[in-house]
């Protein structure tokens, strides 16, 4: 049973066609790593076309869940988000202000202790979250999957638990 997943791993779309990239059981801890370098590609100095603009959100995983069954409600706790860089973007038409950018502006970010400096005067407290983290049970070869999307903060890495299985019933509800 693998402990992690590694960036390789990497979609650019929640796609049922793509096969899973390791099967666990519930109740499995995995630390899975995430990927930012488009981030870096475009900070130094490739344009958003050469890196293409869907990879501004790569997944990794998918991950199936080898005890789950359509129908399932499962739990995933995060245990933990690990920051190690943070990336800052302003590229025009693209984004709530993408209009008022000309060119394209990418940088990493300092990140001290548990904020982010975005300037000498201005520092945000860290708060990491998980982007999405949706379920997917349509395509046979990944119908127990679940794909882990890179957290907003820029994340490298965190971790995953599955812990409890509970069916729903016919309603889609939860029992109890």
């Amino acid at each position: 049973m693998p402990s992690s997943i590694g960036s390789e791993y990497r979609a650019t779309r929640f796609d049922p066609g793509i096969p899973p990239a390791v099967e666990i059981a519930g109740g499995t801890t995995i630390r899975v790593e995430t990927d930012d370098s488009v981030y870096e590609r475009l900070a130094a100095g490739e344009s958003i076309e050469s890196v293409g603009i869907e990879n501004l959100n790569v997944v990794t995983g998918p991950i199936a869940i080898s005890d789950a069954e359509p129908g399932d409600a499962l739990r995933i706790d995060i245990l933990s988000i690990e920051i190690a860089r943070a990336w800052t973007a302003w590229l025009p038409d693209f984004g709530p202000l993408g209009n008022r950018v000309a060119a394209s502006r990418v940088r990493q970010l300092r990140i001290d202790g548990a904020f982010v400096e975005i300037s000498n005067r201005l520092r945000v407290p860290l708060q990491p979250s998980i982007h999405s983290m949706p379920m997917r049970t349509s395509a046979p070869a990944c119908q127990r999957g679940l794909t882990v999307r890179r957290a907003r903060s820029c994340s490298r890495s965190f971790r995953i638990r599955t812990l409890c299985r509970r069916r729903t019933s016919s309603s889609g509800r939860l029992p109890g």
